[in-house]
């Protein structure tokens, strides 16, 4: 008589990213419309102008976050950076080098788009961009190493 083979777990499932991703996606809908909807209540040269601001650019973080990469981070962070300092800089020019339409334009985006938002945030995920490159890189070499015998 043969002895009955026991029986072998069952093995698991893997972890799809799948769930993770809708989430991602979920919370960014879901701060872009908070933001894109404070665009309207919040009125220029309030002192929370910068909310509206600060929830549009977070929304892209739940996005960054579930790719893996790092190169992302420091290509948003470097962007973000630069639209700030062209804010900046838009801010200190003379008056009297702009037409009276783009004048009105000016004092809009003044009132509207705080440049520290867009500078911060950017600074904060260009180094959390770099930090996550580093650490890919460090995870890639470990694992192409070669086993010393």
């Amino acid at each position: 008589m043969s002895e009955p083979q026991p029986q072998s777990e069952p093995e698991p499932k893997p972890k799809s990213k799948v769930g993770k991703g809708k989430i991602s996606a979920i919370a960014s809908t879901v701060l872009w419309t908070l933001g894109f909807g404070l665009c309207f209540v919040i009125p220029a040269n309030s002192s929370f102008s910068w909310v509206a601001d600060f929830l549009l650019l977070l929304g892209f973080f739940p996005l960054l976050y579930f790719y893996p990469a790092g190169w992302p981070w420091l290509i948003f962070g470097v962007l973000n950076f630069a639209i700030g300092a062209l804010l900046e800089v838009g801010y200190h020019i003379d008056a009297s080098y702009f037409t009276p339409e783009m004048n009105k334009v000016r004092t809009m985006l003044q009132g509207t788009h705080p440049t520290l938002v867009w500078l911060l945030i950017g600074v904060v995920c260009a180094i959390f961009g770099i930090f996550r490159m580093i650490k890919n890189g460090i995870i890639f070499f470990r694992k192409r190493r070669k086993p010393i015998n």
